[in-house]
This record gives structure tokens, sequence and C-alpha cells, in this order.
């Protein structure tokens, strides 16, 4: 494993780029030294305040309070070009109480620069971004959110564009994440599902938080969908249609798609974001498991049976690269003094 570090001065966000082997998977993660850092107790379970019970079964909704404690919001203030300054706005997934992954292109207008330390923060324990606190009708209400900011991005293969595959990175906050019920990790998978293919099953997507990108209207409240995994045969017939550098770099052991069910929103906000499935490890209780980050939709590409699809970065192909980033030692030191 090579490491290309940019030393940043004092106040600016310390950035690496790992550029790490994928030839091989860790078949057993459990026995990595930094598994005890992941998977906290509540990691996937959702505190549901559910209004409509039934609603579980729709393909698309509404998210509920407390149903996805583990989506944060990214916002990247980006280097100014000229007098303009403009930002980028991601989602993510918590994973521990000081890390939580997205997409590494999401910080592609930084390129190799250094990226001052108050440009990146995290937005935790938000559902609707109308209000605060979020409130259910028959006045259940979560607290307010929280906001952390990114003392440090490890990119796994550099900040490039999405096409060009292992679109994965690491935020680490400057302080430790507060967990509740509604601020809380996902799980991240192990045993039996390390060799579990989901094509042709239903798992959880996540959208909203910013301009649908087919009604031009802004949305604000976090919605969900059941979408269909794609097959290993209908996953080629994707990637053969993508850019040659994608070919290139990744393969069905790094990345997959999904389908569209109709009537599921997209965003360019949504990058970055969580694909969910809810299982059960040996005699644990059933559990949401963080199975793909988002990458990017394949606009040119499109499935008479599955519309438009998008594709996800595999995340237990990235096992390995996970945890040993997570280390204790990695951990960021002397942060500027913050009021």
């Amino acid at each position: 494993m090579k490491f290309r570090t940019y030393l940043c001065a004092v106040g600016l966000l310390s950035i690496t780029f790992v550029e790490a082997s994928t030839a091989f998977l860790l078949p057993d993660p459990t026995t990595h030294k930094n598994w005890n850092l992941v998977n906290h107790d509540n990691c996937g379970i959702q505190n549901n305040h559910i209004e409509q019970r039934q609603l579980l079964i729709s393909f698309v909704r509404d998210a509920n309070i407390g149903e996805h404690p583990w989506v944060v919001s990214v916002y990247i203030q980006n280097p100014a070009v000229g007098d303009v300054i403009n930002h980028t706005n991601c989602m993510g997934a918590i994973i521990t109480d000081r890390h939580v992954l997205s997409a590494s292109s999401c910080f592609n207008k930084f390129g190799s620069q250094e990226v001052p330390y108050h440009s990146v923060r995290v937005r935790v324990g938000e559902l609707d971004k109308g209000t605060n606190p979020d409130c259910s009708s028959d006045n259940h209400c979560a607290p307010k959110y929280n906001e952390y900011e990114i003392a440090k991005v490890t990119y796994h293969s550099g900040n490039g564009y999405a096409e060009d595959g292992m679109n994965i990175a690491l935020l680490t906050t400057d302080r430790q994440m507060e967990f509740n019920s509604y601020v809380a990790p996902l799980c991240l998978e192990h045993g039996d599902l390390m060799e579990t293919d989901y094509g042709g099953q239903l798992g959880i997507k996540l959208s909203g938080w910013g301009k649908n990108n087919d009604s031009n209207v802004e949305e604000k409240k976090l919605k969900q969908a059941r979408v269909l995994v794609l097959t290993e045969e209908e996953n080629t017939q994707v990637f053969n249609q993508l850019r040659g550098s994608f070919l290139r770099r990744a393969n069905r052991e790094s990345s997959f798609c999904v389908g569209q069910t109709g009537g599921e929103s997209r965003h360019d906000t949504d990058i970055g974001g969580p694909f969910m499935m809810e299982r059960a490890v040996g005699s644990d209780r059933a559990r949401m498991y963080l199975v793909g980050i988002l990458s990017f939709s394949t606009d040119r590409v499109n499935l008479p049976q599955h519309g438009v699809p998008d594709v996800y970065v595999k995340v237990k192909f990235f096992w390995p690269w996970i945890l040993d980033q997570i280390d204790p030692d990695l951990l960021p030191t002397d942060l500027p003094h913050t009021s």
C-alpha cells in the first residue's frame, strides 16, 4: 500500500491519497484488529416513529423520523474561482463515531489542493431541511440536528471523476459524534454477507435534499425507494457502455448497479448516499447493512426493464482499506482551536 500525503499548514484539512491494493478481499473482516471499532451495538437499528406502518411496503415514500439515523449531509465549500465561491452537497453514511463513508468525486474540484479545515462539514440527525427539529404530525419531535467539521478526508484512489471508478472516500470528524436514537451508524457486512450476491433482490436507496433532476423542483425531505439490484449479466450490459476509464478501474467485484422502480427522485446531492439491505447475520437480529455508496447515474444507459441504472461502489470490496484507515493512530491531532 502506497501513501501520498499533502502536508497542510495550521488551519488546513489533512488530505491523504491512499493507493491501496485491491487484488484481494479480506474473507473475514472480524479478524482485523480494528473490527471492534465498527458495528456498534446499535448499528443498523431503525428507531422508526412511523405514523402509517403500512407505508413500509411502499416502493417510494418519504422517510420517517429515526428511520435512517446514519445518513448525513456533506457540505463542501469548493476552492474559489476568481471571486466566485461555490459549494458541493453530497450524502454520506456514518460507520463509526468518527467516520463517514461518502464518494471521493464530491471533492473533485479540489484536485490535489489543500482543503481549508472549515470548508467541509457533515450534518447529522436531520430528515427535513425545512424544519429544525423534525416533528411528526402527532408532535413527536427528534432532537435538533448537529454539525461536525471534517478534519481529514482519505481517498481510496484519488478524487477524480466518478466514472473513473473506485469512487469512495472516508471522512473523519474533528470530534466524536454523539449517538442517540436519531444519530447512529450503519452496519458493515460480515459473515455470510461477505459472499452474498444481491442480484435480483430489493434494497433501499435514499434521495432528496436538493433539486430534483427531472422536475427541477427543490426538495427538502429525505426519501427512500425500494429498488432492484441488477444481476451480474445486467451489470455487464451497463459497464460495457461506460467510459473506458471505468472499465480499466472497476469491475463487478468493486461496483454494482440498481434499477429504477418508477417514481423515485434523483438529485446531484444524492451522490455518496447509502444503499442498504436488511439482513440478520447468524443469531443476531435483523439490521440494516451498508452495501453500496452511490457513485453516479448512467444517464446515457437505459435498460428497458430497469430504466436508467445507478452505479454504486460495493463497500465490502473495500473492507481491508476501510478497516486500515479507521485505525485510532490515524486520527488527526493538533487541530486548530475552534470556538
